[in-house]
């Protein structure tokens, strides 16, 4: 079976990863001592101890732009998936964070932050209905198509929208 480039685990900087925008993750307290536990295990590299974090590159021009903005920015990769283990590393005083990287744009990348956090229960609410606003009003999906997408009823889209007011 051939290896492709997403099924690769890599050692990334902390420094070349920005987070990603509207990311809808939530974690409690007592999840977020167990995770920096792991971490922070003497019997092998902390590293090991988590999952990697999942990433997507940031095109050339998404790097210009932030540049522009940012001029001291090194940044080269978006977190998709894991900003609370990002945030623990750089707690702790990590360099770097193994991750996977895959090349997603931008919309795509805050679809499986969204349903990747779905799926474990772990959405706030709120950024839930920041992310649909963002769908709504930016993007011009209709409240059809984002239950589409996300195995909603009209209404329960219809729901998580009025949040956002």
């Amino acid at each position: 079976m051939e290896e492709r480039q997403e099924d690769k685990v890599v050692f990334v900087e902390l420094s070349k990863i920005i987070p990603l925008p509207l990311n809808v993750s939530i974690i409690d307290p007592e999840e977020d001592m167990m995770l920096r536990t792991d971490m922070t295990r003497v019997e092998t590299k902390g590293w090991y101890k988590i999952d990697p974090i999942l990433l997507r590159r940031l095109s050339p021009q998404e790097i210009e732009q932030l540049r522009t903005e940012k001029p001291w920015s090194v940044a080269e990769y978006q977190i998709i998936d894991g900003h609370k283990r990002f945030y623990a590393a750089k707690e702790l005083g990590w360099s770097k964070i193994r991750a996977i990287i895959t090349d997603a744009t931008l919309e795509e990348a805050r679809a499986i932050n969204y349903m990747k956090n779905k799926a474990r229960g772990k959405v706030d609410p709120l950024r839930e209905a920041l992310y649909f606003h963002h769908l709504y009003e930016d993007l011009k999906m209709t409240m059809e198509q984002i239950g589409e997408k996300f195995g909603l009823t009209r209404q329960r889209v219809e729901q998580i929208l009025r949040r956002a007011k």
